[in-house]
């Protein structure tokens, strides 16, 4: 296992970019276009020649994710289609057997290398273009129709394993560090894929990365899709589990042209906020064009994204879940979370849906802490101080706090309020 040094290190990072794209992207209808439009792979194979995407530029990804306040990226390096968006020497069915013919892993692994950013890769268990991979899927009927072999087709056979074993291989010794490696999509058992075997292979080639836990093997990091679960991921023991919600930015994981339903900062925000104060990490989607650029709703969430963690990223890397009240492990008032920092002397008060403007009904009560002297409070949007009366009790007698707010939010997403202490907080 991972040491706590190096778990920690992930989890202090708290924000990710996650990157769906290949070939699939030219079609416009999402990464299971195969799937879904039930196209026979004779015609799909074309794509892998009109695949140019001329736009691309490994630098400015890695910018346009710091900017927005991200720590670390993670690409699909192959997803369900089998198509490979690095140079595999055991497929054709490849980036650089196209006309852009560049591995576009490498590039990204340097720039972020380059950067400082940490490096993660995606890659799909499942695979349509490898027979014992596939579940019999690639048998295909005349009308396009996939033609499966009931049950046992998901036990994958001894090619496919080798196959899947030997691109991991690939992945983990020529890209340089790799912080952290995505499984998706397994079909059977992970001890059908002598997933405890390739776990200890990964150890050696990768010894500081994370691993998440779809491969069906113990590993490193839950990864929880689309959801942020209502209370922290706990062990046996009630202790923290590292754990990552990964998330679209819209309908679908790669570019769909027609699906305008992306979220907004505002949302965004408030997503990254409520999985940082359940003890999580978040990884935001956001899905290139086949030309290799980013629709710009993404660019425009990303920037507005990266003004608020300008001023309120000190309380959101680094910091850890913070129980606001006896025995709560998880504090809600009026949509409110909260968050501490390491050193234990300021806590953050996060409030997604701030009273409304020009109202009385601009205070926010939160519970008081008994064993510890509140110096003062402000926003750490523009340093305000927030006025603050002890009244009230609240839970098992423990006084309240009332927090007198501006009249105006600090910001429309999320407003954090930060409270310092006259000496560091235990933790409980």
């Amino acid at each position: 296992m991972l040491s706590q040094e190096i778990i920690q290190k992930f989890r202090d990072a708290k924000f990710g970019m996650f990157l769906h794209w290949g070939v699939y992207s030219i079609l416009s209808k999402g990464e299971w276009a195969i799937f879904r439009e039930k196209i026979p792979k004779e015609k799909y194979k074309k794509y892998q020649r009109m695949f140019n995407p001329v736009k691309f530029d490994a630098r400015r990804w890695v910018k346009l994710a710091q900017d927005a306040g991200m720590k670390y990226i993670c690409i699909t390096s192959k997803h369900h289609d089998g198509f490979c968006m690095y140079d595999s020497k055991y497929t054709d069915w490849k980036i650089t057997n196209t006309p852009f013919g560049r591995d576009i892993l490498k590039e990204l692994a340097d720039a972020c290398h380059e950067a400082g950013m940490l490096f993660g890769i995606y890659y799909s268990i499942w695979d349509l273009w490898v027979n014992d991979l596939d579940g019999g899927l690639n048998e295909m009927g005349l009308d396009g129709e996939f033609i499966g072999r009931g049950a046992e087709a998901w036990k994958p056979g001894k090619s496919g394993i080798d196959y899947m074993h030997n691109q991991v291989e690939e992945l983990c010794t020529g890209y340089g560090k790799v912080d952290y490696f995505f499984f998706d999509v397994k079909r059977a058992p992970g001890e059908d894929y002598n997933g405890l075997e390739l776990i200890e292979k990964m150890r050696k080639w990768q010894p500081e990365m994370i691993i998440n836990d779809r491969l069906g093997v113990p590993a490193d990091c839950a990864s929880p899709e689309n959801v942020i679960p209502d209370k922290p991921i706990v062990d046996a023991n009630g202790d923290l589990l590292l754990w990552e919600s990964n998330m679209c930015s819209n309908k679908n994981w790669a570019y769909v042209h027609d699906d305008k339903c992306y979220k907004t900062s505002v949302e965004v925000i408030r997503e990254l906020v409520n999985a940082v104060s359940k003890g999580g990490n978040f990884l935001i989607n956001v899905g290139p064009t086949a030309l290799g650029d980013f629709p710009k709703e993404n660019l425009a969430m990303l920037k507005e994204v990266g003004e608020w963690m300008e001023y309120h990223g000190e309380a959101i890397y680094g910091c850890e879940l913070y129980p606001l009240g006896p025995g709560a492990n998880h504090f809600r008032w009026r949509g409110l979370s909260a968050t501490v920092n390491k050193s234990g002397d300021t806590v953050y008060i996060h409030i997604p849906n701030y009273p409304a403007s020009g109202t009385v009904d601009n205070r926010v009560v939160i519970p008081g802490f008994p064993d510890r002297e509140v110096d003062y409070m402000y926003l750490l949007e523009d340093g305000t101080e927030v006025d603050f009366v002890y009244e009230g009790y609240y839970a098992r007698d423990n006084k309240s706090i009332t927090l007198l707010l501006p009249r105006e939010p600090g910001h429309q997403a999320v407003t954090t309020v930060a409270i310092k202490f006259k000496e560091s907080i235990e933790k409980e």
